[in-house]
């Protein structure tokens, strides 16, 4: 047992969602049997993620530099928004799209490692949650996480 709720989140969604709820009934038998009720109720609340939710974990946890620049890009959008500099915003839509591509394209390779092959619905998901990502830094940090249990937007 991992002791603590963030361990117990990230082994439940750094798996295949497809046995979350096996491991999840693991994790709070075992927080149970070392006397932390609260612990094991807080896991238990722990929802089994979306695929594409899935899929943007597999992307966080697979270290990828296309993702970490995508969401930096976004940072600096965020930034020159702010600051009302819209020229600057539209000069930067090229690297965005460009990044985005990158994006999934790794995750493409990442999923066919897997055996999967990601449905239309499931990749206009994954797309919302990159542009939330951009957009919110707080979604950013969500999707850096690799604890996604769905998709953002």
């Amino acid at each position: 047992m991992s002791g603590s709720l963030s361990g117990a989140a990230d082994e439940l969604y750094g798996a295949e969602p497809g046995g979350f709820v096996a491991r999840r009934a693991g994790l709070v038998k075992a927080a149970k049997a070392d006397g932390d009720k609260a612990l094991a109720a807080q896991i238990l609340a722990l929802r089994r993620p979306t695929v594409a939710a899935w899929y943007v974990n597999l992307l966080a946890r697979s270290s990828s530099a296309e993702l970490e620049a995508l969401l930096d890009l976004g940072a600096v959008m965020r930034q020159a928004q702010s600051e009302l500099d819209m020229a600057k915003v539209a000069s930067l839509l090229p690297e965005r799209r460009r990044l985005e591509g990158d994006v999934r394209g790794r995750l493409e390779r990442l999923l066919a490692d897997q055996g999967v092959t990601a449905s239309p619905a499931a990749w206009a998901e994954v797309a919302n949650t990159l542009t939330a990502a951009t957009a919110d830094p707080a979604a950013a940090d969500a999707v850096r996480s690799g604890c996604l249990a769905r998709s953002l937007r």
